[in-house]
């Protein structure tokens, strides 16, 4: 677990390797759909991602997460909130997390409908799965294996 530095946003926070967690901030129509919204100074900070690469997973703590395999979860591209999106991050004062406004995500995420306030939990996918597509095939096919022999 990590603390963050004195001055930079405390969330989104890791609590263990590639698990972040952050409040809920609210929705915005300024975010798109597949996309979550964090403040430009909490990624660079708190993630120390390359959001143009990496996708990450959301959920609301303590509700079902562990439910779905990563490779079944919805994957999230993560929109650094800066001046371009002043409504969304008004949202993410302090790391905040700010999804998609969008019309009928209630019937397809059901599972992501927080409260604002509400713990989220942020995960990356492990470093070699997010640059190496394949690796995830590796993985289930090594498993796969080690179940039958």
């Amino acid at each position: 677990m990590r603390a963050p530095s004195a001055g930079t946003p405390p969330y989104p926070f890791e609590t263990v390797r590639n698990w972040y967690v952050s409040p809920f901030g609210g929705w915005s129509e300024e975010i798109g759909e597949g996309q979550v919204g964090l403040r430009s100074e909490a990624v660079a900070v708190n993630l120390g991602m390359d959001v143009a690469q990496e996708r990450v997973g959301v959920a609301v703590l303590g509700e079902g997460r562990g439910a779905r395999p990563l490779f079944y979860q919805d994957r999230f591209e993560v929109v650094p909130l800066d001046e371009s999106r002043p409504q969304a991050r008004e949202l993410s004062p302090n790391g905040e997390v700010v999804l998609p406004a969008a019309e009928w995500d209630v019937v397809r995420r059901p599972q992501l409908q927080p409260r604002v306030g509400q713990s989220l939990v942020i995960e990356r996918a492990p470093a070699r799965l997010a640059t190496d597509p394949a690796a995830m095939a590796e993985i289930i096919v090594g498993e796969l294996r080690r179940r039958r022999g």
